[in-house]
């Protein structure tokens, strides 16, 4: 059953003025609905209108030094502005070249344990140095068929441990 909608003088000016989803959420219709009203009257879909980005050579000496995303929060950018521009420019994309990591036997028995981004923590790396080594070990990641797995068959001998103190103790 469709139900017919009241379009508003004042409904039908937002149409086109921010997205479609904005529009749905402010009258209380599915996006999908104000879309088909906004192509009806002939309105184009809303594109935010950005001021033109004044490149300077200093700002474009940081594209491909780090990732598009990191020089987005240095330069106040989002990052597909950034990696637009980078790649405009010819700039190849950063992979990681900052320093390298030694990875020590101790470090590598902590990937694999725990989340990529916990271990990237703990062991002050990124959480891709993580996944990357990771990987490059053929250590699964964490998740259910690993990490949660062996969680908790730990907690569970440690609890039958605790129960089996708690009996010999008596405790009624």
């Amino acid at each position: 059953m469709t139900v017919a909608i009241k379009w508003s003088e004042e409904a039908d000016d937002l149409l086109g003025t921010m997205y479609d989803w904005e529009v749905a959420d402010e009258l209380s219709l599915s996006s999908v609905t104000v879309g088909k009203r906004r192509r009806e009257l002939g309105i184009p879909a809303y594109q935010e209108r950005r001021a033109c980005i004044p490149w300077t050579p200093e700002m474009e000496m940081l594209l491909g030094t780090m990732s598009d995303e990191d020089v987005g929060i240095e330069l106040d950018l989002p990052w597909y502005v950034v990696r637009y521009r980078r790649t405009v420019l010819g700039i190849p994309s950063w992979r990681g070249g900052g320093p390298s990591v030694d990875w020590s036997p101790a470090m590598d028995a902590v990937l694999g344990t725990m989340a990529d981004q916990s271990a990237a923590d703990q062991l002050g790396v990124s959480s891709k140095t993580v996944s990357l080594r990771r990987r490059s070990l053929g250590i699964p990641s964490w998740g259910w068929e690993s990490g949660r797995k062996a969680w908790r068959a730990v907690n569970l001998d440690e609890l039958a441990h605790f129960i089996e103190q708690l009996e010999e103790q008596d405790i009624s």
